[in-house]
């Protein structure tokens, strides 16, 4: 397969050791590729990526061809062979401190990142124990590295994981995944979606609680929506997608939450 430029495309790479970050994050500059984030566990993802939002992507590609259009100075390979669609790809160990490689995909999966859901997941593992594997094949991680990481290796998953569409499940499939520790001992599930809070800190604001199959795309939160560890999930004054109300759905049927949601009153007119 030809290399694959993926210009737009943001790796975070994920590992408790220096040594593996800068040999990961090499074999991928050797590729072109330099939007990278290097982070050193779990939790540091996990916080990095509440806030995320989707880098720029490549201008629409014509033709079956992949070229570019004739507007786009194809002397350089910046557009040429674009096949991707995402805008992030998480490279992650699994073993780390504060928060192991798979508690960060479950959080991912479940849609407690900036992130989408169906953003590709490479799991460094140096680990062979089923619980492991069947774990990350349960949060639908796209694929496997062996430490200690190949070059050829590493960038074979990457096109992989890159050109091949793999639709998630519903957050309800991925909420109730356990998650072990090295030993295989399970973690306590400290996300706590059940116990969301919805916290309107300006009450100066004109606004009213609708059940969510009422609210519509493009209107605007008016309270932070926070769950039981306190992670800020949505922010107050955020206008609310499509994509944040599916999310809001599948929180309402799997983790307890009310379904109603403050929302902002228009003004009225005259």
């Amino acid at each position: 397969m030809n290399d694959i430029c993926i210009p737009s495309v943001k790796f975070i790479v994920v590992d408790d050791r220096s040594l593996i970050r800068r040999i990961v994050r090499q074999h991928l500059e050797s590729r072109g590729i330099d939007l990278i984030d290097l982070v050193c566990d779990g939790q540091e993802a996990l916080d990095l990526l509440k806030f995320s939002s989707p880098v720029l992507t490549a201008p629409p590609l014509t033709g079956a061809s992949g070229l570019p259009p004739d507007d786009v100075d194809d002397s350089s390979s910046k557009y040429f062979n674009y096949k991707t669609s995402h805008t992030y790809c998480v490279i992650t160990d699994f073993s780390m401190p504060n928060l192991n490689g798979l508690q960060l995909v479950k959080a991912i999966r479940c849609g407690e990142t900036g992130i989408p859901r169906d953003t590709p997941i490479i799991l460094l593992t140096g680990y062979s124990d089923e619980y492991i594997v069947s774990t990350a094949l349960s949060l639908d991680v796209n694929a496997f590295v062996p430490k200690p990481v190949s070059h050829d290796v590493l960038w074979e998953k990457v096109e992989c994981v890159l050109t091949t569409e793999v639709p998630v499940k519903e957050v309800s499939a991925y909420a109730t995944v356990e998650i072990p520790d090295e030993s295989g001992k399970v973690i306590e599930d400290k996300s706590d979606l059940a116990n969301l809070e919805i916290v309107v800190d300006d009450q100066t604001l004109a606004y009213s609680w609708i059940p969510l199959d009422k609210v519509k795309s493009g209107t605007v939160l008016a309270g932070s929506l926070r769950n039981g560890r306190g992670d800020l999930l949505f922010r107050q004054g955020m206008v609310i997608s499509e994509d944040i109300l599916h999310k809001l759905m599948d929180i309402k049927r799997t983790r307890g939450f009310s379904g109603k949601i403050p929302i902002t009153k228009s003004p009225k007119k005259g």
